[in-house]
């Protein structure tokens, strides 16, 4: 029973990790969402955003 269970959990982590978006996807889609502003730059990694640069209204912050 305690193997079972073990092994059943191994098998729910490996799902999970399986079904999680990559980093290079996730990049992608933030950067295409901001693709008309290349003063803007993202990187991606273990899942979190980083996105840097500036942008100077603040209708841009809004918009995005």
């Amino acid at each position: 029973m305690k193997m079972r269970s073990i092994l059943l959990g191994m098998a729910l982590s490996v799902s999970l990790l399986a079904c999680a978006p990559k980093d290079a996807d996730i990049e992608k889609a933030i950067s295409e969402k901001l693709s008309d502003t290349p003063e803007i730059q993202v990187t991606v990694h273990d899942g979190v955003a980083t996105i840097t640069g500036t942008c100077e209204d603040e209708i841009f912050k809004k918009k995005h």
